[in-house]
């Protein structure tokens, strides 16, 4: 068990250091693959945490986002959903 930990901790410090700093130290081919593999590393985690990310359109969210006033909307469907359930409005 003790060369499984120490193989697996050697292959994450090569990765680590491959992918972060292989572009600079490395022979051609693997300098072009250490920046490949950081930019597609970082364009994934800029992709999960993107603020301009848009919502499915006819979504829900896309609704809202749309709309100006969410609480205008909220009024809206609730309006809607008792109109359709034929209920009264409530006070």
């Amino acid at each position: 068990m003790s060369v499984l930990k120490t193989l697996f901790t050697l292959t994450a410090i090569v990765s680590i250091i491959f992918i972060g700093f292989g572009d600079q130290f490395l022979p051609k081919p693997l300098n072009t693959y250490s920046r490949n593999s950081r930019d597609a590393i970082n364009q994934r985690l800029l992709g999960l945490f993107d603020g301009e990310t848009k919502p499915k359109e006819g979504s829900i969210i896309d609704k809202v986002h749309k709309n100006s006033n969410p609480d205008a909307y909220f009024d809206k469907s609730l309006k809607e959903a008792e109109r359709k359930s034929g209920q009264s409005p409530q006070p």
